[in-house]
């Protein structure tokens, strides 16, 4: 196999890799916002049950609830860090890709071209050949 060609379908490996990667990564993202609105209904429903027993102030719930959350948004920063380094790989993978394949399309036209002329050059020479068989013979 060519270079480019192997080059190319090398990018296009690392590209999917990378590929899975942000998708892993979007998807903890989306499991952190879940149990964001689920500690969200959770409060609501902490807050109906405090308030139908007459209580005003959950400050040990709320505490929680805040390091929680705090600990939620830690991991979310540092989770969208790693999405924006993965989408940065992502397009230099895709170049580097599309480099590849390219040259290797152009290598693939330059041998065609080339299988063409030499096919010109041999039936130009059998024209050739069969004119002067034919002004031999008459």
């Amino acid at each position: 196999m060519p270079v480019a060609h192997l080059l190319a379908r090398r990018e296009k490996q690392r590209l999917d890799d990378v590929l899975r990667a942000a998708v892993a990564v979007e998807r903890r993202l989306a499991g952190l916002e879940r149990r964001d609105r689920d500690d969200v209904a959770e409060t609501g429903r902490q807050f109906a049950v405090a308030d139908a027993h007459g209580l005003r102030q959950m400050p040990a719930y709320l505490a929680g609830l805040r390091a929680r959350r705090a600990a939620r948004a830690a991991e979310r920063a540092m989770l969208q860090a790693e999405l924006e380094a993965l989408r940065r790989r992502i397009l230099l993978h895709h170049r580097e890709a599309e480099k590849f394949e390219t040259v290797d399309a152009a290598r693939r036209e330059r041998e065609r071209r080339e299988r063409d002329a030499k096919a010109r050059t041999a039936m130009a020479e059998l024209a050739t050949i069969g004119f002067a068989l034919r002004r031999r013979s008459s």
